[in-house]
């Protein structure tokens, strides 16, 4: 299974959601959803700048193409904690998290590529400050064959591909459809298969659900543009005689409002 490293100055732990200090520590795990469920933790109390905390994964195949797949959790402030993902032997595998994003579970992917021996993933929890108020958690940690699909794109025929719709200050969820609902609403085939079957997101608008009502999916995270323009594509249908407003925000430690469209769109 997991194991600590032993070149760390403190050890990840299990922690149990309703037992951890609150405030700085997710109040549910991924998995769950609640406070009954476990993540691994790693606490940056009473700890000195620059301690680090090593997990390592049990010993995996060699491979020429492998997804490592995990949902974080580092709530703060400031940098004062950060998490990062390393080959072990030492590879070209790399990536840092650091800071505070919105105080929930996010998802992310790494790429593994060790084609001539075996390897384990390292989670490093680094102490940047001394005696931060902060930790850093992990859960549903998965390993797939094959290389990472593009961070976002999805066809939610399968999942969400760590997109996430449990905004605890929204009224209402989005949740995964399949031909047309009640009362005539809603597509009657998805974009992706053009069928019955296929799926897509929605959201229902029927009792108890109240005019202003809001439903949020959030993305994945994303790479810092470094001035290069990205293009977000998607498709949507709107129907319906009250069908409200469709926003798209840009999140970057505030909201910004790039596109909008209101009305029945047939």
């Amino acid at each position: 299974g997991f194991q600590n490293g032993p070149a760390g100055q403190f050890n990840w732990i299990r922690g149990l959601a309703s037992a951890v200090q609150q405030g700085v520590n997710p109040n549910v795990d991924h998995t769950t959803q609640t406070d009954t469920g476990y993540y691994m933790l790693a606490e940056g109390k009473n700890r000195n700048a620059n301690d680090r905390a090593l997990l390592l994964t049990p010993v995996q195949d060699r491979t020429t193409g492998s997804c490592l797949h995990f949902w974080y959790f580092l709530h703060s402030i400031s940098k004062i904690m950060q998490l990062k993902v390393s080959l072990s032997p030492p590879g070209p595998t790399s990536w840092i998290f650091g800071g505070s994003f919105d105080n929930r579970w996010l998802y992310t992917q790494v790429n593994i590529q060790s084609p001539s021996q075996p390897w384990q993933a390292v989670f490093e929890a680094q102490v940047l400050t001394q005696n931060p108020d902060a930790s850093i958690a992990i859960d549903d940690v998965s390993i797939t064959r094959g290389l990472c699909p593009k961070p976002g794109d999805c066809t939610f025929e399968n999942d969400l591909c760590g997109w996430t719709t449990n905004d605890l200050d929204t009224d209402i969820d989005w949740i995964i459809g399949q031909g047309m609902h009640a009362f005539g609403t809603g597509p009657q085939y998805d974009h992706t298969t053009n069928q019955a079957q296929g799926k897509y997101l929605m959201i229902e608008t029927l009792w108890p659900t109240l005019p202003g009502d809001r439903a949020r999916l959030h993305s994945v995270v994303f790479d810092a543009t470094n001035g290069d323009a990205k293009c977000f594509r998607f498709w949507f249908h709107m129907y319906g005689d009250s069908i409200g407003t469709l926003n798209v925000y840009l999140f970057d430690g505030s909201y910004t409002r790039i596109w909008s469209l209101s009305g029945n769109r047939g």
